[in-house]
């Protein structure tokens, strides 16, 4: 009987530990063991026992109050260095004292929940225990937003496993109403990104959640997703819902990404959900980045990161558009002389002779070959002279 010595409860204990262990076993041959997951079966504890606040001694005695009920933090210690007897007790035990256990976890959700020590239990609960607890422990954890948000911020892991465990419609509500507060303003929104904590948090619930509950997160996506996009975390964050929300939702995403790709061409995070609509959009979006990058592509093919979608577009891009870019690029000879010893433009020619079709590629081969004064041993020409070589173009 450690676990008596432990909470101070004495030896006068110990005696009465070992005649409810008798009565335990007695009663266990005749009506079985008590399963908590099986609502139906659920028994409410005696008026007594409810007056009283009790530890449950996890060996089948109810404890009367003791240092460890007065020391929260020394309560979810305790829970979680005893895991295996709580467990038991809550999934196995006879119903009062599976109740008596069952009201210790959701008194103490939120401090298990913050405690790196609990957070295994009370995944383990979660994931095994009835909706009606379920369902309770999540109300708990939620109750003060405050103290969820910094939960979320501390312990985003043992939030997202909360999430995956929700079955219940109720569950997934009590979540999505402690965090809608953080998307209610576009300026909550922007500050979001900064977040990857409570992002993730956000991502498992569009993940998890049944459509129309999440619907008011990803409206508030969908409605911020260029500043998402401008942020690295946000730009993760977007990628991974994409998989996860209607075609209708994606599409507006898609377009107003196309609206803004000029601007998002050049950002270091947002050139990658432009290239991401190129590369999966309906061609209605690849229309609209036609038409905006349009007299843009000399400038863009300079910049390090509007580069690669420039890149891009030669690889998507029918035989139309690749013409047009080509000709834009070749169009002002002295600016294309510029292109092909730049560090950043060389690679845009050296991709455009790669992907465009012959009729193309030739344009764009002897415009390079009839430039005058360009230095072919030039550590930027390099590649785009030894592509003409493989090509045929020179000999």
């Amino acid at each position: 009987m450690e676990f008596l010595r432990r909470l101070d409860i004495g030896e006068e204990r110990e005696q009465e530990a070992a005649r409810w262990w008798c009565r335990r076993e007695d009663a266990a041959t005749t009506s079985g063991a008590a399963r908590w997951w099986r609502r139906e079966d659920v028994a409410t504890t005696s008026a007594a026992a409810a007056n009283r606040r009790v530890v449950p001694a996890f060996g089948g005695v109810a404890m009367t109050p003791g240092r460890i009920w007065a020391d929260g933090n020394a309560l979810v210690v305790y829970l979680a260095n005893n895991e295996h007897m709580v467990l038991h007790t809550l999934f196995h035990a006879p119903l009062n004292e599976a109740h008596l256990v069952a009201e210790v976890i959701v008194d103490h959700a939120a401090d298990i929940m913050e405690s790196i020590h609990g957070q295994r239990l009370l995944s383990c609960v979660l994931h095994n225990c009835c909706c009606e607890l379920h369902e309770a422990i999540v109300a708990k954890i939620t109750q003060h937003r405050d103290r969820f948000y910094r939960i979320c911020v501390e312990r985003s892991d043992g939030v997202v496993t909360m999430i995956r465990s929700c079955r219940s419609l109720k569950s997934c509500q009590l979540v999505r109403n402690a965090i809608v507060p953080w998307v209610g303003r576009r300026s909550k929104m922007q500050s979001l990104v900064t977040d990857s904590d409570k992002l993730r948090v956000i991502q498992a619930c569009i993940q998890c959640f049944p459509a129309d509950i999440a619907k008011v997160l990803v409206d508030a996506v969908v409605e911020n997703c260029i500043e998402i996009a401008c942020h690295l975390n946000g730009l993760l964050f977007l990628q991974n819902c994409l998989g996860h929300i209607t075609l209708e939702e994606k599409y507006k995403i898609f377009t107003q990404v196309c609206i803004n790709s000029v601007y998002l061409a050049k950002h270091r995070s947002g050139n990658y959900i432009v290239q991401d609509v190129l590369e999966f959009g309906h061609p209605f979006h690849l229309e609209i980045i036609t038409s905006c990058f349009k007299t843009h592509y000399v400038d863009l093919a300079r910049q390090k990161y509007s580069s690669r979608v420039v890149e891009k577009c030669l690889k998507v891009f029918g035989d139309l558009e690749q013409y047009s870019i080509v000709c834009e690029l070749v169009l002002d000879l002295d600016h294309f002389r510029d292109l092909v010893t730049d560090e950043v433009a060389n690679y845009v020619i050296s991709t455009a002779l790669l992907a465009c079709t012959v009729p193309v590629r030739d344009i764009l081969a002897n415009t390079i070959i009839s430039l005058q004064d360009v230095n072919r041993h030039h550590p930027h020409c390099l590649k785009i002279f030894d592509i003409l070589s493989r090509l045929g173009y020179m000999q």
